[in-house]
């Protein structure tokens, strides 16, 4: 169980650190550290430092079509012709009906 650290000091715990358990647990709404700083998680919702919501069905969708994206470029890469030298030889139909193929 996850205790607030005035608990194990033996303090009495202040007004702010109730709140943000009360926050945690019932609201369900918890600020973010590290690389998202900014970001909360208020109900179900991700919430970005500007304020726009982001539902989990919403992030479900932003994830697949950018995995879409990226297994349409590799195809499109894999389709894409290797840039390879071509040798042409221009032969006479009339040189290679006498010749065969000792024409050019």
């Amino acid at each position: 169980m996850h205790r607030p650290p005035c608990w194990i000091e033996g303090q009495p715990c202040p007004n702010e650190c109730a709140a943000a358990d009360y926050q945690r647990r019932v609201l369900n709404q918890l600020e973010l550290t590290g690389p998202w700083q900014g970001w909360r998680l208020a109900g179900r919702d991700l919430v970005s430092p500007d304020g726009q919501r982001i539902s989990p069905e919403r992030l479900r969708g932003l994830i697949f079509r950018q995995s879409m994206d990226e297994r349409r470029e590799r195809a499109r890469a894999r389709r894409q012709p290797k840039n390879q030298l071509v040798r042409v030889v221009l032969v006479d139909l009339a040189q290679y009906r006498l010749n065969g193929s000792d024409a050019a």
